[in-house]
């Protein structure tokens, strides 16, 4: 499809700028210099895209049991924070006890508190993640917060 989609690009590129074509002998190179452009452009729309999708949080830690992830299902709305709980620990302690294995989350109610009232939670851990994380580290995140409802 992704051909096809490109091909129909080239088409409605070259309709659109066919009053610029001086000479119609000139037709095929003018169309492939049209064609070639938007191959350039939809490789960089392409590079950019999977560049800028930061990596998600949500799964592995909605996987773990004891864990709660607050917020939409769909990881569009999400974007790339992911709010938390582990049953039987405050939100503060669960910083902290990230904290100790050099991974940097905020607890608290993060200015929602009536949110967390309807939640009905004193508040969440939260992780929030950039283009410059890599999926290893959201592993690192999963398996420190395993290991947090498996303490006793």
């Amino acid at each position: 499809h992704r051909a096809e989609d490109l091909l129909q690009e080239t088409y409605l590129l070259a309709f659109r700028s066919l009053h610029r074509l001086a000479d119609p002998a000139g037709f095929r190179p003018w169309l492939l210099a049209i064609a070639h452009s938007a191959l350039v452009d939809a490789a960089r729309r392409d590079a950019r895209r999977k560049r800028a999708a930061p990596p998600r949080a949500d799964t592995p830690l909605a996987a773990i049991p004891g864990v709660t992830v607050y917020g939409p299902p769909a990881a569009v709305e999400r974007g790339a924070v992911v709010a938390f709980s582990v049953e039987g620990l405050h939100p503060h302690d669960v910083a902290a006890l990230l904290d100790q294995e050099g991974i940097a989350v905020r607890a608290g109610h993060h200015c929602a508190q009536p949110l967390m009232r309807w939640c009905g939670v004193v508040g969440t851990s939260r992780a929030s993640f950039s283009v410059y994380n890599s999926s290893e580290e959201v592993s690192l995140l999963a398996h420190a917060v395993a290991s947090l409802g498996a303490a006793p």
